[in-house]
């Protein structure tokens, strides 16, 4: 029997030494299996029905009564077409600008972003995006714009944002692909999830629990990434076609 430099892996071996051949084979064979059962338990919570995207809606308010809705819908608001293709390429170019010097990021430090990069820019100056400081009143907005481009497997765990940094309201405009924005209610909540479709050009308004109560991510889905990478979810099944692409944001928060 060879002696390894380390006593630990001498008791390893002794005791696989001890074993006969069967034993081993069972304990491989073992392993195997529990391996097999967990990618079958991944893939079981995959709906293998592919999935279509709305055409006009932009909310999936999932099992949520009529009055759940109505309550939900005061605090959550998409606009489609905000912007035109046009607009859309400058504001593009801007975020291109800002970014170049930005490396990719692997993971944020708090390992709730994935494959991105981001940048403050103040907003004296940009003229084009001045529409989305429109959206929101009732309290002064961060006189900065957040820009954010994700990698096409990029996505963003559900969390809450920091109270001490930004307050009151989101607003996120999406350009260049399409995303899946969910929304998860605290636990032991009444609720269901909400599914928000961040189409290109378009932009989310969150307020209230929306924005302080409810976690919000984007296209992550626990448990399932490893089989699913760069795949659009939606409606708890892979979207028909979907190939996810990179896509730029641009963010504004209520100050603090």
């Amino acid at each position: 029997m060879y002696r390894l430099v380390s006593k630990r892996w001498c008791h390893v071996f002794d005791g696989f030494n001890a074993m006969n051949a069967a034993d081993v084979g069972k304990q491989m064979l073992a392993m195997k299996r529990k391996r097999e059962q967990t990618r079958a338990k991944i893939v079981k919570s995959v709906d293998l029905e592919p999935k279509m995207l709305p055409e006009e809606e932009s909310v999936n308010w999932g099992r949520n009564r009529p009055d759940q809705i109505e309550e939900m819908a005061k605090h959550v608001r998409v606009i489609n077409e905000f912007i035109t293709k046009e607009q859309e390429q400058e504001i593009d170019l801007i975020i291109t600008s800002s970014l170049s010097d930005q490396p990719w990021e692997s993971a944020h430090s708090d390992q709730l972003i994935r494959a991105y990069r981001e940048i403050y820019v103040p907003k004296d100056g940009i003229e084009p995006l001045a529409c989305l400081n429109t959206l929101y009143t009732d309290h002064p907005l961060t006189d900065y714009y957040h820009f954010l481009e994700y990698k096409p497997e990029g996505y963003v765990k559900p969390h809450l944002d920091n109270r001490s940094e930004s307050n009151h309201v989101v607003i996120g405009l999406s350009l260049l692909d399409t995303r899946i924005m969910t929304l998860e209610p605290p636990a032991r909540s009444e609720f269901s999830p909400v599914e928000i479709v961040l189409r290109p050009r378009s932009v989310y308004i969150l307020t209230g629990p929306a924005r302080h109560t409810w976690l919000h991510g984007i296209d992550y889905k626990e448990g399932t990434e490893a089989y699913l990478d760069s795949k659009l979810w939606y409606n708890g099944g892979v979207v028909v076609g979907s190939e996810r692409k990179v896509r730029k944001c641009v963010v504004v928060r209520a100050a603090p």
